[in-house]
């Protein structure tokens, strides 16, 4: 489906690449149309190019554009380019084939990729194109070349990919042949793609940095998207990485913005940033590399909404350069665009990974709270020792389960209308938020100080309640604003997995498995002091202790989980073995509109391709639909009624691909 994205993207946005008495040129506005032509002056001619700022004449007022393309084609009436925006092109040819690939896979407009690409207006004032490229622009992005694809060598690339994974199995990784998802589910089969999954809190960060200076010796840059730069991880990567690096900070003021992004344009450099570092000039291109990938850090909350992960392949596939994929517990999407998968070997994983215990509350002997005996031993004995311990706890929201208050068993919300173990009939809601745990906290361990942190920032690093706490009650903001953590108590394991959504296992999985990096997070050191019952260890409470994701974590085997969790997803064609689109609305307006949506698409010829619709459903404030494809049709045009639909009569309608959390219930 990325090859799609891609040959659609040109066919839609782009024109010919070599320069013309036209230009193609898309306006940095709403528009009716993909672009509009305007003719080429002959004093800007020479400067002129692909990937240039130009202000064009639009609806009697000046208006910024891109120039995407030319054409020879000369039609009466065509406006003038004004001026430029620049003295040479900020855009590269492949970052502009890039937001025409983006575009279409993301179901937006391209202006809103080619807004992003476009650096700091303080870089009007530059004269040379040399010290940016290396070379004349011209050599770079047109010319003389008459097709689409890049036709750059990739020798020098493909000897620096096999290093890479000679090295990693040096370091004790093992190289997987087997690959349990369907590998035609992103179609990167003909792309250098390696998927390594690494120990918790343990990247493989030199051998990264040695593989990009490699790349840097040979004159070719590399992308790193770190997702955020407070985690531990992206932190080890940029201590790996040294002072040989430059760092892409899209929230710096405008001219560290502008110096950072002229010297990460010149050739053989090492550029790392949060998500938005993929969209990077960088020429020539070597590797792309997306650390953690599967964390949710890496996905774009504003418009326009994509995934770091899918917009590197875009941007693989384009220009022919390699791709890393790493994570702990690497996702669906990552396994199925893989064409080496890279995981530690059982010595690598036995020596890095913490202990995990299982408390199977439903063998207690039934008492009032929320935090078992067992684990609360655990506390103690972790806290009483000058160590630090976490309550985990998934994020405020509705109850997810009801507990008996007659002997307290827990089972799930509306699923019993008494109790299994005793037959009451006196349930209650159950699921405690941090509030209620840190209150048990409280009357669990006196003497100790008991703190939380949550993502809205209270209990943050600095605070009494964040910084010095022993206990602390924690949501996953913990994962980046904790150290020093040498136990971890997920209070329930059911109010994770038990999420409507078939994310809900992987999700799970994903989370585990960040937990543990608190543990091993460059500390292993002081967790040998610990020595008693459980010396560095998560704890994971449950009331179903032989559920497949518990199993899987427990026993660190990954095919205890894939085998269950991919038969299902393939027997119901989700995700990654079909592309799932969002569609909601608040509005009635908007939802109106999505039902006229759904009766378009039930109308789509079928015949060679693959679509299914679930929904129109109303939940709550909202009317939803789904629709899983298999990439052969294209959603563009029924997408792109919909949205100027909803423009015309102000309607608020959203449309997500790829959607975080899907609605089973759909």
């Amino acid at each position: 489906m990325l090859q799609t994205a891609v040959r659609e993207g040109y066919r839609r946005f782009l024109a010919d690449p070599r320069p013309g008495p036209v230009a193609k040129v898309v306006l940095d506005h709403p528009t009716r149309d993909v672009h509009y032509d305007y003719l080429v002056p002959p004093n800007l001619s020479p400067s002129v190019r692909v990937g240039s700022l130009v202000w064009v004449p639009s609806r009697n007022r000046r208006s910024r554009g891109w120039v995407v393309g030319f054409s020879e084609e000369i039609v009466a009436g065509l406006k003038q380019i004004l001026s430029l925006g620049a003295p040479f092109p900020l855009l590269s040819l492949s970052q502009v084939r890039l937001a025409a690939a983006a575009a279409e896979y993301y179901l937006t407009d391209i202006r809103r990729f080619l807004r992003r690409m476009t650096p700091p207006t303080s870089l009007r004032s530059a004269t040379s194109n040399t010290a940016l490229n290396g070379r004349p622009f011209l050599e770079v992005a047109g010319g003389d070349r008459s097709t689409y694809e890049l036709d750059r060598e990739t020798s020098e690339k493909n000897e620096a990919a096999s290093w890479l994974r000679d090295a990693l199995v040096t370091q004790g990784y093992e190289i997987v042949d087997t690959n349990p998802v369907h590998e035609e589910g992103m179609d990167c089969d003909d792309l250098e793609v390696i998927l390594v999954r690494h120990p918790p809190g343990h990247p493989p960060v030199s051998v990264f940095s040695e593989f990009f200076q490699r790349l840097r010796a040979g004159g070719q840059s590399s992308l790193v998207a770190l997702g955020s730069a407070v985690t531990a991880d992206a932190k080890q990567m940029l201590a790996a990485l040294g002072s040989d690096y430059v760092f892409i900070d899209t929230k710096a003021p405008t001219k560290v913005r502008a110096a950072n992004w002229s010297t990460a344009s010149s050739p053989g450099c090492v550029i790392a940033g949060d998500r938005a570092v993929v969209l990077q000039r960088a020429a020539p291109l070597g590797a792309v590399c997306v650390l953690n990938e599967a964390s949710p850090s890496h996905i774009e909350d504003r418009i326009p909404y994509y995934n770091a992960r899918t917009v590197a392949l875009l941007r693989a596939r384009i220009e022919r350069c390699s791709t890393i994929l790493a994570a702990p517990w690497p996702s669906y999407d990552a396994r199925a665009s893989r064409t080496r998968y890279i995981q530690p070997g059982r010595d690598v994983r036995k020596a890095l990974f913490p202990k995990v215990v299982v408390v199977d509350r439903s063998k207690e002997v039934p008492e009032p709270g929320h935090i078992a005996p067992f684990s609360a031993r655990l506390v103690r004995n972790v806290v009483g020792k000058g160590g630090r311990a976490v309550l985990f706890v998934t994020k405020k929201g509705e109850y997810r389960s009801q507990r008996c208050t007659d002997c307290w068993f827990t089972m799930e919300r509306d699923s019993y209308t008494r109790c299994p173990r005793c037959g009451s009939e006196r349930l209650r809601l159950a699921g405690p938020g941090v509030a209620a745990i840190e209150d048990e906290a409280r009357r669990l361990f006196p003497g100790f100080s008991v703190g939380h942190v949550v993502k809205d920032g209270s209990g943050t690093p600095g605070s009494a309640a964040g910084a010095s706490a022993s206990i602390v009650v924690a949501t996953e903001a913990a994962l980046w604003r904790l150290d020093r953590v040498q136990l971890v108590v997920v209070v329930s394991f059911e109010s994770l997995v038990g999420l409507v959504s078939f994310d809900a296992w992987h999700r799970t999985a994903r989370i585990l498995y960040d937990l543990c990096a608190l543990l091993v997070r460059g500390q292993r050191k002081d967790y040998r002091k610990y020595d008693d019952e459980v010396p560095g260890a998560i704890a994971i409470q449950t009331y179903h202790s032989d559920h497949a994701v518990l199993q899987a974590f427990a026993q660190d085997d990954e095919n205890l989980l894939l085998d269950r969790d991919l038969v299902a997803r393939k027997a119901e064609w989700l995700p990654p073995y079909s592309r799932a689109v969002l569609v909601e609305s608040p509005d009635e307006t908007g939802k109106a509109l999505i039902d006229e949506f759904a009766e378009r698409l039930a109308s789509v010829d079928r015949a060679n391709s693959r679509l299914e619709i679930a929904g129109p459903h109303d939940d709550g404030k909202h009317r939803r639909a789904l629709v899983l494809h298999d990439g052969s049709v294209s959603l563009w045009e029924p997408v792109s009624a919909l949205r100027k639909a909803a423009e015309t009569k102000g309607a608020r309608v959203r449309v997500e691909v790829d959607p975080d959390a899907s609605y089973r219930q759909l």
